[in-house]
């Protein structure tokens, strides 16, 4: 078997300089006065970005951001193989495993743009809970393919169903024949079941930070954000391995074709399964199905809608998710006795 090595995050000093030339010659759009409550009405507002931008060439410490991430989160790659004509994929993923004695596997998904970092503020809760006769979890938060650290397909076809099976290949190769699995936005599918930007997005990391910021601002529920996180989450994509372009790729691969009856997001949604579910609905997420929806193609076992918290949740709202996890994980191994030996 194709060993699981060690990783950390190590950016070269030539793409730092080649990016601080590209913030230094950043060109501006010309401002729309709009007043302070629809300044967002056409995208970031010029001057945030101007500020970030100052930011991110004159205070903002890649370096020291860099070894936080590496000190704070245990990261692995490995191969995976994603069938022909793919062959194997080197996935990113981060992997901590808890000491407590009742554990269960926890496979954690990302979405756009989010990233692996979604995992930073759950993960020793889930290790370590705070009552101990709690359940607590091995934690396995890869990369989706594309994104960030974890390898692209050199050809079409890296969609939903096609991840599932590399990450279900993943949890297997770590041991892990049985788990749960959480996961929001392309993360709750994939658990479940525009090539022209790309060209501005690669080659601009100012349109790049507007994109992002954009999305980061609309989606949650007023976190305030600073400007660090900020420009970590757009430096994450700007040194992707595959460039920002890898996650761009995904919505390619889950367009529907023309002679399609659906796009492959469309299909995975309407898929029925037995394998049970758990839904925390939050204000701000982009979709909010009724209670009654949810359970339409699979049986749903835990369902909260929350007060507060978007798209963001596991980074907005911790403790809101760390409970839901872990209240619907208590429901679930009382049925699957599979789930709560493992790996002890």
């Amino acid at each position: 078997m194709a060993e699981i090595r060690p990783f950390k995050i190590s950016v070269s000093d030539e793409v730092l300089s080649d990016l601080k030339v590209r913030l230094n010659l950043a060109r501006f759009p010309v401002n729309i006065d709009l007043p302070p409550s629809d300044e967002w009405a056409y995208g970031t507002p010029e001057h945030r970005v101007k500020d970030l931008v100052k930011h991110w060439k004159t205070s903002f410490d890649w370096r020291k951001i860099e070894a936080d991430i590496n000190a704070k989160l245990p990261q692995f790659t490995t191969p995976i193989d994603a069938g022909e004509p793919h062959g194997d994929l080197d996935i990113h993923f981060v992997h901590k495993r808890s000491n407590n004695p009742h554990v269960v596997p926890l496979l954690f998904v990302h979405g756009w743009p989010g990233n692996f970092l979604e995992v930073s503020k759950i993960l020793e809760p889930l290790i370590n809970p705070s009552d101990a006769k709690s359940p607590s979890f091995h934690v396995v938060a890869p990369s989706l393919p594309g994104y960030v650290f974890s390898e692209a397909s050199k050809y079409p076809g890296i969609g939903l169903n096609a991840t599932s099976d590399i990450f279900d290949r993943l949890m297997k190769k770590l041991g892990y024949n049985h788990y749960i699995a959480q996961g929001g936005d392309w993360g709750s599918m994939v658990v479940k079941a525009l090539a022209t930007l790309a060209y501005g997005l690669t080659d601009s990391p100012t349109g790049l930070l507007a994109w992002i910021y954009e999305k980061l601002y609309d989606w949650s529920d007023n976190y305030p954000w600073t400007s660090d996180e900020i420009i970590t989450w757009v430096m994450l994509y700007w040194i992707s391995i595959a460039g920002p372009v890898g996650s761009v790729r995904y919505y390619k691969e889950n367009k529907p074709g023309p002679s399609d009856a659906g796009s492959e997001a469309t299909k995975v949604n309407l898929a029925t399964s037995k394998v049970p579910i758990g839904v925390s609905v939050f204000p701000k997420e982009l979709f909010k199905p009724p209670e009654g929806w949810a359970g339409i193609a699979q049986p749903v076992k835990y369902f909260k809608r929350h007060d507060s918290g978007g798209h963001f949740a596991a980074y907005e709202k911790p403790d809101l998710l760390v409970d839901d996890i872990r209240k619907f994980s208590e429901i679930i191994i009382k049925e699957d006795k599979l789930l709560w030996p493992q790996l002890n």
